[in-house]
């Protein structure tokens, strides 16, 4: 009787597009802030074989205090990921996939930090119980 299975995988791929840019040598939440996430994403299946993913990452602060709005939400950066894969057994599988930062310019932050990366990858996959 196996009481271990550990899952291993293999990737490769092409980075046909990858850059950051930062507009400041320091970059630091502003403290006088409370810092909140959302998230929203979807994943779809289709003939257990194509699989479609993406997701939408916002970052806010929010200050009761402020004296221009009495306190809101102040987006300054948000995340977006896409990507599909086609699964060719239980194996192996291709994916492509892109991510990218991106700031939001408002009266609070003008320049920051963005990015983008966009991946093709072969993986193998398997498993081996002990």
């Amino acid at each position: 009787m196996s009481w271990l299975m550990v899952s291993w995988f293999l990737a490769f791929g092409w980075v046909p597009l990858q850059y950051e840019h930062v507009a400041y040598s320091n970059i630091d939440l502003n403290s006088e802030y409370v810092a909140t996430v959302a998230q929203v994403g979807f994943d779809a299946k289709i003939a257990d074989r194509f699989h479609v993913f993406g997701d939408i990452e916002n970052f806010q602060y929010f200050n009761k205090e402020d004296p221009q709005t009495g306190g809101a939400f102040k987006p300054y950066r948000v995340d977006y990921s896409f990507g599909a894969s086609f699964d060719f057994n239980e194996w192996i599988s291709i994916e492509a996939r892109h991510e990218c930062d991106h700031i939001v310019k408002n009266a609070i932050s003008r320049q920051g930090y963005e990015s983008s990366e966009t991946k093709i990858i072969a993986k193998i996959t398997g498993k081996s119980r002990f």
